[in-house]
C-alpha cells in the first residue's frame, strides 16, 4: 500500500510498504480521508525516531477487515479514528496510508448524516477539546466520565476560549455549548480570535468575541465577562497563557493549555494555574513526546467513553455528531500533496509563524491561509473497494481540484515550486470532450465541467468533475456565487456574483444608482406554480424589460469565467480551452416543473451569450435538477443498502433556489444504474430563500423604532450574517444565536440586543424556519402517500438540507413513518452540477412518468344530446355532417396512481395498454394520425398546435364557446413540419374535377428525449416507416 513516511532529511516521502493485518482486538481500514494537524508537520521537521515512521493522525473511512475478537464492528462500517502519528516509543504507525489499524474501543462509528471528510476533522482536536474541558478543568462532561468532578457553585461561570477559529477552539465552543450547572443555567463562552471570523463565532453561540491583537482585549473581555472563571488555551505560546490570566475574576482558576513549553510563565497571575496534558495520553500507549509519556489507563478510558458519545449521534439528532466537525478544505491531490502544500501551510513551529508558504507556491487558491478550518485530503481510491465503484465504473472524484506531476524527494520547506499541470492533451484521447454543467439557482450560481478521453457516453471514463471554485472578488475559494446581478441606467449589467458582495464595488453601484436584479430566475418559473403567501418578487431593474436579458448575461458571466479558471489549470491551457469549446456540450439544470417553454428560453439565452452557435442549439441539453440530484447520490461513496427492485425518494431542498424537487424512482440496477421513474414529480416553490425571507421580516420587526432601523445597511448586514453563519450553523437546541449589527456598541434590552449584537433565541430561531420546513414535509408526505408502499429511504440533498434543523425535521418527520433519511457523503452544494454531469455521461433513467397530458385539436361529430357540446360551433364538412372543433385528443396520457409494471384507471378495462400511454421510456414515441389531401402548388409545410393539460382527467373540449382555453390547458407551442419527402414518395389522384392531388397519410410524433421533448414526422412508404424532421416552436 501507499503511505507517506518520515524520510531524511526532516520531510516524509509516499513510499509502498506492507498492508498490516489487524490484531485480535483491531480493526483494518481503509482510509478514504486525512486531516491534518499541527503536530503532524511538528513531527516531520522535528522527527523524535528514525525515518520510516507513518505520519498522520486523523483519518476516516470503511472498515476492511476486523480482528477476531471484535464483535461491535462488521466489513462496511464507516469509521474515523486517532492514530499516534510519527511518535516513537511504540511501533504503532499512523494513519497517512491506504490502510491504517484501530483499537476496536478507540474508533468512532460515523454517524449516517455525517461526511467522511467531515468526520475526518474530529478524533483529535475534538479528544484535545474534551481533555482541557472535562480532565484539566475539571468541568460536568455529558457523558459518562471516569474522572469524577464536584460540580460547581457558580451561578453564572464563565468561560473563555483562546484562539477559538483554531480546530481546538471550534471544538471547545461546542462542547462549551452543552455545559450546564447544576440547576441548568448554560456557560457564558467568551472568544478570541481575528476579527475576520467573529461573527462566524458568534453565530456558532459566542457570547462575544475580541480581537487578540487589540492592546486593551483584556480588559474589555473582563469588563464584559465580570471575571471569567476557566479558560482554554489554544494557542499556548509566548505571552497568550499570561494574557489570559489578566481576564480572570476574584479568587483565579485554571487554564488548559495544549502545548508545554511554547509558552512564558512570566507575568502569570500567581492565583491562576495553567494546567497542560498531551492528547496521546488518551491512547493509553507509552510514547516519546516531551519526554518520555508512560500509558495512562485512566485517561485511555476516558477516551473510550467520549467516542462512544459521539458515535451515539445528537440525543435530538442521531444521524450527526452531538458537536459538530470543522468547515473542510479539501486540498488538491492526495497523499503526495500533503508534504508540498499542507505541511508548508502548518509550518514546522509557531503558530504565529504559520501559512508562510502561501506566497512561495505562487498565490494558489488552496494555499490561502487557514482559517476556521481544516485542511483535508482525498486518498486515491482502488476500483472494487469503493461501494460506489462495486457497483459499477460510475465513480467519479468530485474532490481533486487538479492533478499535479511531482517528485517524492521534495523537501518540506517553504520554498517548493510547484509544477504546472501537464496539458492533458499530451495524456488524454485525441477525441477529448468538454462538457460544462451550470446550475442557476435563485440565489446562487454553480459550475462544473468534466473532460472525458471518450465520446462513447456508454463508457464512463474514471475521471474527475471539477467545480468553479475561485470567482472574481472572492475573499476565499468558493463554489457558489450569489446570483445577483447589477444594472445601469442603459441595461447593461455592471456587477456579478461575488462583485455584488464587495464594499467598494458597491459604493460605486450606489454613487451610479445601479439597481439591484436578485431572484429574478422565480420570474421565469409556469404560472401555476404559485408563490408562498404574501411573496412579493423583486422588480427587475428598470432598464431590463424582460428575465430573458438576466439568463443571457448570467451565462455569459458563468462561461468566462469557466474559462478563465479552465486556461489557468493547464499550461497551455488557452489552447486546450479553444480546441475543447469547438465541439463542448452544456448541461443546463431546470427545476422538476419547469417543461418546455422554459427549457426553450434559457436555451436561446445561452446561444445569446455565446456558449453555443446559434445552429448548434442541440448541444445544449437539459436534466432536472431532481434527476441530477438522484445521480449524485448513487455516485457518491456511500448508499446506504440500497436494495435493488426498491423505491427511493430524492429531496433536493433548495438553498441556492426558491424551489424543492422531489422525485420517487425504482431502482433497477444498481451494476450499471438503471432507475425507472415511478411517480410524477414534485416541484414547488419553497426553499432557504424564503428562510431568508422570513427571517428579514423578523429582524425588521425587532429593530423598528431602535437605532439601527433607519439604516437599511444595517440590515442588509444582518441578513448577510444570517444567511452565511446563522442559518447554515442552526442546529435546532441553541438557547439563542446572535447577529452583529452595524454601527454603535450598544445594549438594548428590550429588543434583545447586547452590546450591538441582536440575540435571537432558538424557538424564535424554529418558527423562522417553521413555514419553509412544513412547505417541503408536506410535499415529502404527499408522494410518500401518492405512492401508498414502502420507501427503502428518502436521499436528501440542496443547500437547504445543509441546515442540522432542516435535515433533523425531515429525518424526524420520515422516521415516524419508518423510512430512513440520508445525505450523499460529499459538499451538497455540489450535488446538481457533479450530478448533471454523471447523468450526460450516462443518464440512469430509462423509464419516465408523463407529468402532463399532451395533446392537440381534433374534430368530432356534433351530438345534440352531449351536454359538453353545448354552446360550441357546429360546421357541416364536405359530406355533409356536422361536426365540432376544439376537441381535446390525447397523445400522451399523464400519469395516474401506479405501481411497478401497471397503471389503474377508473376509466378503462386495460390497464396494459395504459401503461405505455402513461409511462415513458426514454426515446419512447406517441403519435398522432393525419389525413389531407394536398393539390400540385399548395404548400406542403403544416403545422400542429401543441397543448398541455395539467390535472388527471382531461375533459372533451379545450376550449369554450368563446374560444378561450378551458382552466388547466396550457398552450405549449406550435410543432412545424415539412412534408416534402412525403408528398414526393405519394401517387398522384385525380378529382372529378380533373384536379390532381395527393393523399397524404402521416403521423406527427412526439419523441422524449431524455427530460426534452422533440417531434417529428413518420409516414409508410412500402409497408415500412419513414422519417421526416419537425421541430417545436414554442411560446416563448
Amino acid at each position: 500500500m501507499k503511505a507517506l513516511v518520515t524520510a531524511e532529511p526532516q520531510t516524509a516521502v509516499v513510499k509502498d510498504i506492507p498492508i498490516p493485518e489487524p490484531g485480535p482486538k483491531e480493526i483494518r481500514v481503509r482510509v478514504h480521508y486525512v486531516a491534518l494537524n499541527p503536530i503532524d508537520s511538528l513531527l516531520v521537521a522535528n522527527p523524535t525516531d528514525k525515518p520510516g515512521r507513518v505520519v498522520g493522525s486523523d483519518i476516516a473511512g470503511v472498515v476492511e477487515k476486523v480482528g477476531s475478537d471484535v464483535t461491535d464492528w462488521k466489513v462496511g462500517d464507516r469509521v474515523a479514528g486517532l492514530l499516534q502519528g510519527a511518535t516513537s516509543g511504540n511501533p504503532r504507525p499512523g494513519g497517512f496510508a491506504e490502510y491504517a489499524l484501530l483499537e476496536h474501543d478507540l474508533a468512532i462509528h460515523i454517524p449516517s448524516g455525517v461526511s467522511l471528510e467531515e468526520a475526518a476533522t474530529v478524533p483529535l482536536c475534538s479528544l484535545t477539546a474534551a481533555q482541557a474541558l472535562f480532565i484539566r478543568l475539571e468541568l460536568q462532561a455529558p457523558f459518562p466520565n471516569p474522572f469524577q468532578h464536584k460540580a460547581t457553585n457558580e451561578k453564572h461561570p464563565t468561560l473563555l476560549i483562546y484562539s477559538a477559529a483554531t480546530s481546538v477552539g471550534l471544538f471547545a465552543i461546542e462542547l462549551a455549548k452543552l455545559l450546564r450547572t447544576p440547576s441548568g443555567t448554560p456557560y457564558r463562552i467568551f472568544a478570541t480570535a481575528s476579527p475576520r471570523n467573529h461573527d462566524k463565532l458568534l453565530a456558532s453561540g459566542v457570547e462575544a468575541v475580541f480581537d487578540y491583537k487589540s492592546s486593551t482585549w483584556t480588559e474589555d473581555l473582563r469588563k464584559a465577562s465580570g471575571g471569567v472563571s476557566y479558560a482554554v488555551d489554544c494557542i499556548a505560546e509566548d505571552m497568550t497563557t499570561a494574557q489570559i490570566s489578566q481576564t480572570f475574576g476574584e479568587g483565579g482558576g485554571k487554564i488548559a493549555v495544549i502545548r508545554k513549553s511554547a509558552w512564558t510563565k512570566d507575568g502569570i497571575r500567581p492565583d491562576v494555574e495553567p494546567i497542560y496534558s498531551a492528547v496521546w495520553w488518551g491512547l493509553g500507549h507509552e510514547i516519546i513526546y516531551n519526554g518520555r509519556m508512560p500509558a495512562r489507563p485512566d485517561w485511555r478510558e476516558f477516551t473510550v467513553a467520549f467516542y462512544k458519545f459521539l458515535s451515539a449521534g445528537s440525543p435530538k439528532d442521531p444521524s450527526v455528531f452531538p458537536i459538530s466537525g470543522n468547515p473542510v478544505r479539501l486540498m488538491p491531490g492526495g497523499l503526495e500533496r500533503i508534504v508540498q502544500d499542507g505541511f508548508v501551510l502548518l509550518g514546522s513551529g509557531k503558530v504565529t509563524e504559520r501559512n508562510v508558504g502561501a506566497q512561495a507556491q505562487g498565490g494558489k487558491e488552496w494555499m490561502r491561509p487557514i482559517s476556521a478550518e481544516k485542511l483535508v485530503y482525498k486518498l486515491n481510491a482502488l476500483i472494487g473497494d469503493d461501494p460506489a465503484e462495486r457497483r459499477g465504473t460510475r465513480r467519479f472524484s468530485a474532490h481533486i481540484v487538479f492533478t499535479f506531476t511531482g517528485s517524492e524527494s521534495l523537501l518540506f520547506s517553504t520554498n517548493v515550486v510547484t509544477p504546472m499541470a501537464p496539458n492533458p492533451s499530451v495524456q488524454r484521447n485525441t477525441s477529448a470532450k468538454l462538457t460544462v454543467a451550470i446550475d442557476i439557482g435563485t440565489t446562487y450560481t454553480a459550475a462544473s465541467y468534466h473532460i472525458s478521453g471518450n465520446k462513447n457516453r456508454s463508457n464512463l471514463p474514471m475521471s474527475s468533475f471539477q467545480e468553479v471554485n475561485k470567482w472574481p472578488k472572492q475573499t476565499f475559494p468558493d463554489a457558489k456565487i450569489p446570483s445577483v446581478l447589477y444594472y445601469d441606467s442603459t441595461g447593461s449589467a455592471r456587477l456579478y456574483g461575488a462583485e455584488t458582495l464587495d464594499d467598494t464595488l458597491l459604493m460605486d453601484a450606489e454613487i451610479n444608482i445601479w439597481e439591484k436584479a436578485e431572484w429574478w430566475k422565480l420570474r421565469l418559473r409556469p404560472e401555476y406554480l404559485p408563490a408562498p403567501s404574501e411573496f412579493i418578487f423583486p422588480s427587475l431593474p428598470s432598464a431590463v424589460t424582460k428575465v430573458d436579458t438576466i439568463f443571457r448575461d448570467q451565462f455569459a458571466y458563468v462561461i468566462e469565467n469557466v474559462r478563465s479558471f479552465f486556461i489557468k489549470a493547464y499550461m497551455n491551457g488557452e489552447k486546450y480551452w479553444r480546441d475543447l469549446a469547438t465541439n463542448m456540450d452544456v448541461v443546463l439544470t431546470v427545476p422538476n416543473g419547469w417543461e418546455g417553454r422554459h427549457q426553450q428560453r434559457m436555451r436561446l439565452a445561452a446561444i445569446d451569450a455565446g456558449l453555443v452557435a446559434p445552429s448548434e442549439g442541440s448541444r445544449i441539453k437539459f436534466v432536472s435538477e431532481g434527476e441530477a440530484a438522484i445521480h449524485y447520490c448513487l455516485d457518491s461513496v456511500i448508499v446506504h443498502s440500497v436494495a435493488v427492485g426498491s423505491p427511493v425518494i430524492v429531496c433536493d431542498a433548495g438553498g441556492k433556489s426558491g424551489t424543492t424537487d422531489i422525485g420517487i424512482y425504482k431502482v433497477n440496477s444498481l451494476l450499471p444504474i438503471h432507475l425507472e421513474e415511478i411517480a410524477s414529480p414534485q416541484c414547488f416553490l419553497g426553499g432557504g430563500v424564503f428562510v431568508n425571507r422570513d427571517a428579514e421580516t423578523f429582524i425588521r420587526g425587532r429593530l423598528k423604532g431602535s437605532k439601527w432601523w433607519d439604516t437599511e445597511e444595517c440590515i442588509q448586514s444582518a441578513m448577510k450574517i444570517f444567511e452565511q453563519h446563522i442559518k447554515r450553523s442552526f442546529r435546532g437546541n441553541e438557547m439563542r444565536m446572535h447577529i452583529k449589527l452595524d454601527g454603535v456598541q450598544e445594549s438594548d434590552a428590550f429588543r434583545g440586543i447586547e452590546r450591538g449584537r441582536l440575540a435571537i433565541s432558538g424557538e424564535e430561531m424554529v418558527e423562522i424556519f417553521r413555514p419553509t420546513v412544513d412547505l417541503v414535509k408536506c410535499g415529502l408526505k404527499e408522494v410518500i402517500q401518492s405512492w401508498g408502499k414502502a420507501i427503502d429511504q428518502i436521499f436528501v440533498v440542496g443547500g437547504f438540507a445543509e441546515s442540522e434543523h432542516v435535515y433533523h425535521e425531515l429525518k424526524t418527520m420520515a422516521g415516524a413513518l419508518g423510512i430512513p433519511v440520508s445525505k450523499p457523503d460529499g459538499a451538497l452544494s455540489k450535488a446538481v452540477t457533479h450530478g448533471a454531469l454523471s447523468w450526460y455521461l450516462g443518464s440512469g433513467v430509462q423509464v419516465r412518468v408523463a407529468r402532463l397530458h399532451y395533446g392537440a385539436e381534433t374534430e368530432m361529430d356534433f351530438d345534440p344530446n352531449d351536454h359538453e357540446m353545448a354552446g360550441q360551433i357546429k360546421f357541416q364538412d364536405a359530406l355533409g355532417r356536422w361536426r365540432v372543433r376544439h376537441a381535446w385528443s390525447t397523445i400522451v396520457k399523464k400519469v395516474g396512481n401506479t405501481s411497478f409494471g401497471h397503471t389503474i384507471s377508473a376509466t378503462t378495462g386495460s390497464s396494459a395498454s395504459l401503461y405505455q400511454n402513461y409511462r415513458l421510456r426514454t426515446g419512447s414515441e406517441h403519435s398522432m394520425p393525419f389525413h389531407r389531401n394536398f393539390t400540385e402548388h399548395e404548400s406542403l409545410e403544416v403545422e400542429m398546435e401543441l397543448y398541455a393539460y395539467r390535472w388527471d382527467n382531461p375533459p372533451k373540449f379545450f376550449k369554450d364557446n368563446g374560444g378561450h382555453l378551458v382552466d388547466g390547458f396550457i398552450h405549449l407551442g406550435t410543432v412545424q413540419a415539412d412534408l416534402t419527402k412525403c408528398y414526393k414518395a405519394s401517387r398522384f389522384n385525380t378529382a372529378l374535377s380533373g384536379q390532381k392531388y395527393k393523399t397524404l397519410e402521416y403521423d406527427i410524433c412526439l419523441l422524449f428525449d431524455e427530460i426534452e421533448l422533440r417531434a417529428r414526422l413518420r409516414w409508410k412508404e412500402k409497408n415500412s416507416y419513414v422519417f421526416g424532421d419537425a421541430t417545436i416552436a414554442y411560446d416563448v
